[in-house]
C-alpha cells in the first residue's frame, strides 16, 4: 500500500457536509516540536481531519504548525470543542472567536459541545452553535459525550440537529444505547479512546491477538477496522510517526461480518473517560 497517496474515505452529514472518517486525535499532544512533525508527516500521508479542544491547550501550537508548514486552509477539516466552563450563549461565541484566532482561521469545520452540562446551559449554548453555523464561524456543529437524554433536550429545541456525537468507543465500550440513537437520527458517532488508552485489557484482548495474526496486523489496526467498519469516525491519538502510518494502513484487509459481531460481542462496560450517564438532566 502507497501511504503517500491513501485516500481517507469520508462520511456524509446531515447538513450536507462530509466528514473524514480517520482523524489525528491531538489531546495530549502539547510540544511544538512533536505537532511540528506528526501535523505535515499525517498530512503527506493522506490524513485530512485534525481534531483539538480548547481543553486540549494545544490551538495555539497546531495554529502555528499549519501556518509554519503552510498547510491549505481549504485542504483540511479542523474540529474543536467548547469547553464545560463556557457553556451559556455568550461565553461560548467569545471561546469560540478564541479558538479560531489560536488556529489562525476563519472558521471550523465542525465545532462541538464538549460536555452536557445542565439544561439550560446546553440549550443556550447550542442556540449559540447555530448562530455560529449562520455567520459562518463553524460550517457544522455538533455534541460530545451526550447521552440520549441530552440529545432530546437539543432535539426539542434546535434549529439543526447535531451531526455529530463525538464519544467513547472501543470493543470493552460500546454503549449500545447511544449508539442506536444517534444511528436512528441519522447522527455520526465519532469514537474517541478506541484503544481505550492502550489498556492491557483491550491491547492483548486473546480475540483481538487472534485477528492479529490471522491478517497479520497490529491490535490497533484491528480495531480501527472494525469502528470503521461500523460506520464510525475514528480518532486515534499519536505523536509517533510510526504509529501515523500505521493506523492509516487498513484498506488492505477486511473483517468478515461475523469478526465485527464479536468484536463488538466485546462489550463489557469498560469506561476509561468520564462518564455523561451520571448527568440526568
Amino acid at each position: 500500500m502507497d501511504l503517500a497517496k491513501s485516500v481517507i474515505k469520508s462520511l456524509p452529514l446531515l447538513d450536507g457536509s462530509s466528514i473524514p472518517q480517520i482523524a489525528l486525535g491531538t489531546y495530549t499532544l502539547q510540544s511544538q516540536l512533536i505537532l511540528n512533525e506528526v501535523i505535515p508527516y499525517a498530512y503527506s500521508l493522506g490524513y485530512r481531519h485534525f481534531d483539538t479542544a480548547v481543553m486540549y491547550n494545544n490551538e495555539q501550537l497546531i495554529g502555528k504548525t499549519l501556518k509554519t508548514h503552510k498547510i491549505p486552509r481549504e485542504s483540511i477539516f479542523l474540529t474543536s470543542k467548547i469547553l464545560p466552563t463556557d457553556m451559556s450563549y455568550e461565553a461560548s461565541i467569545a471561546s469560540t472567536k478564541s479558538t479560531l484566532k489560536d488556529l489562525q482561521t476563519d472558521y471550523l469545520d465542525l465545532l462541538l459541545i464538549h460536555w452536557p452540562g445542565q439544561r439550560k446551559d446546553r440549550i443556550d449554548t447550542w442556540k449559540a452553535c447555530e448562530y455560529m453555523k449562520d455567520c459562518g464561524l463553524a460550517r457544522s456543529i455538533g455534541v460530545s459525550n451526550f447521552t440520549p437524554i441530552h440529545l432530546q433536550s437539543i432535539l426539542k429545541n434546535c434549529k439543526y440537529k447535531p451531526v455529530v456525537n463525538q464519544i467513547e468507543i472501543h470493543p470493552l465500550y460500546y454503549d449500545k444505547e447511544t449508539i442506536e440513537f444517534c444511528e436512528n437520527e441519522k447522527i455520526i458517532l465519532e469514537a474517541y479512546c478506541p484503544f481505550a488508552q492502550n489498556d492491557s485489557k483491550l491491547i492483548k484482548n486473546k480475540f483481538l491477538l487472534g485477528l492479529v495474526e490471522k491478517y497479520k496486523k497490529n491490535v490497533y489496526q484491528i480495531i480501527l477496522k472494525w469502528g470503521t467498519s461500523k460506520g464510525f469516525v475514528m480518532l486515534p491519538r499519536s505523536g509517533k510517526k510510526t504509529h501515523v502510518s500505521e493506523n492509516l494502513n487498513i484498506d488492505d484487509f477486511e473483517l468478515s461480518g461475523k469478526e465485527i459481531d464479536e468484536i463488538t460481542a466485546l462489550n463489557c462496560d469498560y469506561k476509561i473517560d468520564w462518564n455523561p450517564h451520571d448527568l440526568l438532566i
